[in-house]
């Protein structure tokens, strides 16, 4: 049986909220929830499973807020218990400063 090894630099707080997302600083958002964040990192729940090292810009839902996060995908995989009709994807990303 192996051990898990946490990667991560820092530890991640459970934060649930609203985020939104896109392959462009400007272009067509998507919606997802954020799971967890921390100083250098952040997961959430997608729609959409991203290859690792794509580069994605995070926001939230807020439409007065404008600004937008550039972030790295470190990792993806399916959210369990798996819908069939509806998956959904946790994503892990780092923050790309």
């Amino acid at each position: 049986m192996a051990d898990f090894q946490n990667q991560r630099r820092a530890n991640r707080a459970r934060i649930l909220g609203d985020i939104m997302y896109s392959r462009m600083t400007s272009g067509e958002f998507y919606k997802a929830r954020m799971r967890d964040c921390s100083d250098d990192g952040i997961g959430f729940v997608s729609e959409h499973p991203y290859l690792r090292d794509t580069r994605i810009y995070l926001k939230s839902r807020d439409k007065r807020d404008t600004s937008r996060h550039p972030v790295v995908i470190m990792w993806s995989m399916l959210n369990y218990p798996i819908n069939k009709e509806r998956p959904l994807y946790r994503i892990g990303a780092r923050f790309d400063t």
